[in-house]
């Protein structure tokens, strides 16, 4: 089973900054296995940084979510 992350609206944090999250198609990533799921997406604030006088951040984030019994 596929989860997508991302392709929707600008997400914003607790002190109201704007981000743009996304994911691209794998094979391998954000698909459920078993009780893991495997996630890699971007993090980005490329499209706000300057209007919301943050410094320019960039993130490929890898991480692995793991169901706990």
């Amino acid at each position: 089973m596929y989860l997508r992350i991302g392709g929707g609206d600008t997400l914003f944090d607790t002190n109201t900054k704007r981000w743009k999250i996304s994911s691209g198609i794998n094979n391998y990533y954000n698909n459920w296995y078993n009780d893991t799921i495997p996630l890699r997406f971007t993090k980005t604030n490329i499209n706000y940084w300057i209007e919301d006088m943050m410094p320019y951040y960039s993130c490929d984030c890898k991480q692995i979510a793991v169901k706990q019994h």
